[in-house]
């Protein structure tokens, strides 16, 4: 899991240029270079401006000293990507990214490190600015299409954080955003690329407290974390996530169904093996059913024998026992023997699929609350049930 140092904050806007604007410069809207210059003079009054040091395309980056000198690093009337960096250095911690193509820019900017803790208090609202700002420098030759800041921890990891069950997830929409932005003026255009529809939807009502929503020229902010602390980000990527799940129509995140529950594959190959009723030799994982009587009791035998298994940690022919699941025949048992199999060291509670794997109600991860169904359940204290030993005569 990455550490919050190596937490980089991602402002991710796409700007689409209308047609009339693609056939006034031949080739490319990019070759009419003032668009460029006038999205670098809409940065250039921001505070983490004064962190830049370096600009031009990647392999050609050279020092700059005033905004003419960038402009001319930026904007080279070429599709190629231009950077400006606050360092010509790999470890950089500020970078902005020009991606012009025929009909759209693609402007991204990363802090990361030092430069994140710096502006921690005030980089969502720079970045709202810078977003808003390229907006209205590229005037009605263009419109933002896609507005979002999302966190990245790095090495290809999603980032952590409290989630909503069951967990969606979107196509194009970055399910951890913190800021949400919205051209409104764009998606009621007739560009085929607006979205009017998913545009009233997001901007319709205000977000619940402490989001906070701002409108200036049909340019909506949906600003959900305060600053951009590792804490406060993960807790407004939660409050998003369960929001925009209300919002929009989203799909269900792969392994999940509506309950919340994830699949449990138990992999290619398992089978039987005494005591166990299935063993995976692949994942070095058991799987043990049990009986849940109506009072909450579990039947004893097959009980202890999983906890057998548990405390050597192997069968009796020496095949590995890393996790040992214990299954139930209904959902509502796990909630009745949950706590009593955590208490033993069992990995999980799970039940039987229609499709021969089982589902999880409370899989690993950070949740903002209990497993769906679980608070309505009122089950005694569970317990082994006891066999009844025979009186002596």
């Amino acid at each position: 899991m990455a550490k919050d140092d190596d937490i980089e904050l991602v402002l991710d806007v796409r700007f689409e240029f209308h047609p009339a604007a693609k056939k006034s410069a031949k080739g490319g809207w990019y070759k009419n270079k003032e668009h460029l210059e006038h999205a670098v003079d809409a940065l250039v009054e921001l505070p983490f401006f004064k962190d830049l040091k370096f600009a031009g395309p990647d392999d050609k980056l050279k020092s700059f000293k005033t905004p003419q000198e960038l402009k001319s690093l930026v904007a080279i009337g070429r599709d190629e990507w231009t950077y400006v960096q606050s360092s010509d250095e790999d470890d950089r911690e500020l970078r902005i990214v020009f991606q012009p193509t025929y009909d759209q820019l693609d402007l991204k900017i990363f802090i990361s490190g030092r430069l994140l803790k710096k502006h921690s208090d005030t980089i969502l609202d720079q970045y709202i600015a810078a977003a808003h700002g390229v907006r209205d420098a590229l005037g009605d030759v263009a419109g933002m299409a896609v507005g979002y800041v999302w966190p990245d921890p790095g090495d290809g990891e999603p980032f952590k954080y409290p989630r909503p069950r069951p967990p969606r997830t979107h196509p194009e929409i970055p399910i951890y955003s913190v800021v949400d932005l919205v051209d409104l003026r764009f998606h009621k255009s007739k560009h085929p690329n607006a979205q009017p529809k998913e545009a009233r939807a997001l901007t319709a009502e205000s977000p619940p407290k402490p989001a906070v929503r701002t409108e200036d020229d049909d340019f909506v902010a949906l600003r959900w974390a305060k600053n951009a602390t590792p804490s406060e980000l993960r807790r407004a990527a939660g409050q998003r996530e369960s929001w925009i799940s209300e919002q929009i129509p989203m799909e269900l995140e792969d392994g999940f169904n509506e309950q919340g529950d994830q699949i449990e594959k138990p992999g290619k190959g398992a089978k039987a093996k005494p005591p166990l009723t299935l063993y995976s030799e692949k994942y070095r994982t058991g799987y043990k059913a049990v009986v849940v009587f109506p009072d909450g009791a579990v039947e004893p035998h097959a009980w202890n024998q999983a906890k057998m298994v548990l405390k050597k940690k192997k069968l009796d022919d020496g095949s590995p026992v890393d996790d040992l699941m214990i299954v139930v025949p209904l959902r509502e048992h796990v909630f009745t023997i949950s706590e009593e199999a955590k208490k033993n060291g069992f990995a999980a509670v799970v039940y039987p699929s229609e499709d021969g794997y089982f589902w999880n109600p409370d899989p690993p991860g950070e949740w903002l609350g209990p497993p769906i169904g679980a608070e309505k359940s009122k089950p005694l204290k569970p317990r082994v049930k006891k066999s009844q030993s025979r009186a002596k005569s």
